[in-house]
């Protein structure tokens, strides 16, 4: 019995039965590969996403410290000194949130990119505690010879008026010019 020797009733609802067959099939297939896809990508967002969220993360806290640390060149407040401080903390969390996933996923390189960047942080970190240190330093050397230098020239006043009362009164008292001359040559 060949296919064109049969009721036409029969070859549709043979080509029905194939087309359903191709289409449970190809649903099959598609529902397999869509799965596979799917867990793999959110295995990866899952993975990826987040270590690229708080990568970001280091890099934003780095741009903020940056301009905190501006901020303390210009306005040598504390308040901008303490903000730089906590932006390096929150540096560093975020730092330690990539390896917890460099090292729940097996990426080295990732680990050593976090290493690199720790080191190079907590130098960071330490120059610029060592510039906040010289510049208060600074800023008291600065305050105390000013200090300094008031009295100096509160001396110097002080001094001038004695010369010039000496030397009024030495003219009151009809000095010579020549005694005159000669009282501030010792000087």
């Amino acid at each position: 019995m060949r296919f064109s020797d049969l009721k036409i009733k029969t070859k549709i609802m043979a080509g029905a039965l194939a087309l359903v067959l191709i289409t449970v099939t190809f649903g099959g297939l598609a529902y397999t590969y869509i799965g596979k896809v799917s867990s793999a990508l959110l295995g990866i967002t899952d993975r990826d996403a987040k270590a690229v969220e708080y990568a970001t993360g280091v890099e934003r806290m780095a741009l903020n410290t940056i301009m905190e640390e501006k901020n303390y060149l210009i306005s040598q407040s504390d308040d901008a000194h303490l903000r730089a401080e906590q932006n390096v903390k929150e540096l560093n969390s975020f730092l330690d949130k990539v390896d917890e996933i460099a090292r729940a996923n097996n990426i080295d390189t990732l680990l050593e990119k976090s290493k690199i960047a720790r080191s190079e942080t907590a130098k960071y970190a330490e120059k610029y505690r060592e510039g906040v240190k010289s510049i208060k330093e600074n800023r008291d050397a600065v305050k105390e010879m000013v200090r300094t230098g008031n009295i100096v020239g509160d001396a110097a006043t002080k001094f001038l008026s004695m010369q010039v009362s000496a030397y009024t009164k030495a003219q009151k008292d009809g000095a010579d010019p020549a005694t005159l001359d000669n009282m501030y040559s010792v000087i």
